[in-house]
């Protein structure tokens, strides 16, 4: 899974986590992530930092994108699932054509 491929879905969803994690699912970061595991077989595929708070967003995702859930978690230890769904694709790179060489 590429990271590059991540960064719009989570701009997307960061613009609102403020208003969502009041309203999220939050545990210790390390329950989570046995939860996803075991239920769901997501395993860590990116991540990133929010400048704003310093929170680390993650991206779990289960083999062949199945269901996929997306945490931020506080430097505290304490994680909150922002959204999940399912049907997570890695995008594509576009291939380009070099300048002045053949294809």
């Amino acid at each position: 899974m590429k990271i590059g491929s991540c960064i719009a879905l989570v701009a997307f969803v960061l613009v609102s986590a403020s208003s969502v994690l009041a309203q999220s699912y939050c545990a210790p970061r390390s329950e989570l992530v046995e939860q996803l595991g075991e239920q769901y077989s997501e395993v860590p595929v990116a991540h990133g930092l929010m400048n704003a708070n310093d929170r680390l967003i993650e991206l779990f995702a289960s083999p062949g994108g199945k269901t996929w859930t997306l945490l931020a978690s506080s430097p505290g230890g304490v994680s909150c699932v922002v959204t999940s769904g399912y049907g997570w694709r890695e995008a594509m790179p576009k291939l380009l054509k070099p300048t002045g060489l053949p294809i």
